[in-house]
């Protein structure tokens, strides 16, 4: 899929996104993406830099890697993106901000509040694009 979600807005991108997870789940999905958030929870993810593949991996194993592409472009996209992108790829959550269960049988509870990317003092950002929300005054 060639940027399917690249000009809609976040919360149809969630619903393309989870269509994508549940009915193509038994299927090999190729997706060329430039919201990272898209490939964070993909099985492998190729980096491509003038025509030539420089890294190709599972997501984590990318963001781990010391002074690799992939981590870079993850930690160019802010403290609190990256931080949201370091946990999908680690399995805390899933790319829409919900706490995964854990590996073992013990069930995570999702709070009923969602914890904040920033503290009270600090402006909210979206995880996605690591630009500052605006408020609609109008409403």
């Amino acid at each position: 899929m060639d940027e399917a979600t690249s000009s809609v807005d976040m919360e149809t991108d969630a619903l393309i996104q989870q269509t994508i997870r549940t009915e193509f789940s038994d299927r090999t999905v190729l997706t060329i993406a430039h919201r990272l958030a898209t490939v964070m929870d993909s099985d492998r993810v190729i980096v491509m830099s003038e025509g030539q593949v420089v890294e190709f991996a599972p997501p984590q194993q990318l963001i781990n890697k010391k002074n690799g592409v992939f981590s870079s472009m993850v930690d160019d996209t802010g403290a609190k993106s990256a931080r949201f992108l370091r946990m999908i790829a680690d399995g805390s959550i899933d790319i829409f901000g919900n706490i995964k269960k854990s590996a073992s049988t013990t069930p995570v509870s999702k709070p009923s509040t969602p914890a904040p990317l920033a503290a009270a003092d600090e402006p909210v950002v979206d995880p996605f694009t690591d630009e500052h929300a605006v408020e609609d005054d109008a409403q």
